[in-house]
């Protein structure tokens, strides 16, 4: 992450089987609860769902802009 002029750049790369920042690589799969997992890290709570993510890779969608697991992804990078 960067700094500039008072603005956060995070860097994402959106890839097909992992997800990349400057400090993390985190393979795509993902993976919903309803209640919270016992397990810990690598977890997403969006909208009273937990999300695991980074257990296996996502499969390949033409369009990443228009899918809304994505997202949650850009989520988890942050």
């Amino acid at each position: 992450m960067q700094e500039l002029r008072n603005t956060k750049i995070i860097a994402v790369d959106h890839g097909y089987g992992n997800m990349k920042t400057a400090n993390t690589v985190t393979p795509t799969g993902i993976k919903a609860y309803e209640t919270e997992p016992i397990f810990t890290g690598n977890i997403l709570e969006y909208n009273g769902i937990y999300y695991r993510i980074g257990k296996g890779h996502k499969e390949f969608i033409p369009d990443k802009a228009m899918d809304e697991e994505y997202y949650l992804l850009t989520l988890m990078a942050m």
